[in-house]
């Protein structure tokens, strides 16, 4: 109904044969993918590991597959607007198919109405700082350095080189936020124990990919993309990588202060890493080493605050 009514006012931003479509596609869409995260969230909580699994392979295979079909017959546009919010639409062969996912939806919550939707809330603040800085940040890049001609790096390089350093780390991640949660809660365990194995992987990953984007980044933008102006040098693909690995780290702690139940600061390390990360984008340099500078040392400055929730004073107990 928001989106209805104010679209008004940036429907001039979309496509202009598609804008109507667009519009109902998006509404749709978003309230789908609500949806589906909160039953994602309930599968996950009652550890109902087969259907939550199912859920993320629906959801990310119904895409994929139909992008390449889409591609491979040279569809257009409208296509791939709607294989975008399609697979929005998974949970409903989840609910349908499955009775423990339809009982698993009467599960009440162990708080109060009324924490339960400051929580809510909280985490609903922090998701508009998280998704300025990871899927917002292309549009960052446009408004704090809209010409950077004379630079080394173009614009659309550091675009496409920000969206595929990260994509290995970030969209997996995002997926498995649930039981992520889950861990932490289950078996008493402090918050150390809880997150060193999620963070090990992460950085395992991290590391690699850094070394992967320095030595062969280059020659793939090459293969792939053939056009000159979106060469990226690889000290530039592997510090791109890096700060995806430290976004991905503030993502896993993220999860961490939500299951400790601290999210007032759950909020504020997303909220100053989203800050820093804009400021470091609006200071002297060229675009590629404040891209980078951003990407690191923004999420480090939001992860700060998250181990302060998890480790200092206030932190939460484990008998």
């Amino acid at each position: 109904m928001v989106l209805g009514a104010t679209a008004p006012f940036w429907i001039g931003l979309l496509p202009s044969d598609h804008q109507g479509i667009g519009v109902g596609l998006l509404a749709v869409g978003l309230g789908s993918y609500a949806v589906q995260a909160t039953i994602s969230g309930i599968l996950s909580g009652c550890q109902l590991w087969k259907q939550y699994a199912a859920l993320i392979s629906l959801d990310t295979g119904i895409r994929m597959i139909l992008a390449v079909v889409a591609w491979l017959l040279g569809y257009e546009l409208l296509a791939f607007l709607v294989i975008t919010v399609i697979g929005a639409v998974s949970w409903t062969v989840i609910v349908g198919f499955s009775r423990p996912a339809r009982e698993a939806l009467g599960s009440l919550t162990d708080v109060s109405a009324r924490v339960f939707t400051r929580q809510a809330l909280t985490a609903m603040a922090a998701s508009g700082s998280t998704a300025v800085l990871i899927t917002g940040f292309p549009t960052l890049v446009k408004l704090t350095n809209p010409d950077t001609t004379g630079q080394a790096v173009t614009a659309a390089a550091v675009i496409y080189a920000v969206t595929l350093t990260r994509a290995p780390l970030l969209v997996p991640l995002q997926q498995f936020q649930s039981a992520i949660i889950v861990r932490c809660v289950q078996g008493n365990r402090s918050p150390w124990a809880a997150l060193a194995g999620p963070l090990a992987i992460v950085w395992a990953v991290g590391l690699l990919g850094s070394g992967l984007a320095w030595l062969i980044g280059p020659w793939l933008f090459d293969v792939i993309l053939r056009q000159e102006i979106f060469s990226v040098p690889g000290g530039l693909l592997a510090a791109l990588t890096l700060g995806a690995t430290t976004t991905a780290t503030l993502m896993v702690t993220g999860c961490a202060t939500i299951a400790y139940d601290r999210h007032g600061l759950y909020l504020g390390g997303w909220v100053l890493a989203t800050v820093v990360a804009v400021g470091i984008l609006m200071g002297p340099w060229e675009l590629a080493t404040a891209a980078a500078l951003a990407l690191i040392f923004g999420p480090l400055v939001g992860l700060a605050v998250h181990l302060v929730a998890l480790f200092g004073r206030g932190a939460p107990v484990v008998a």
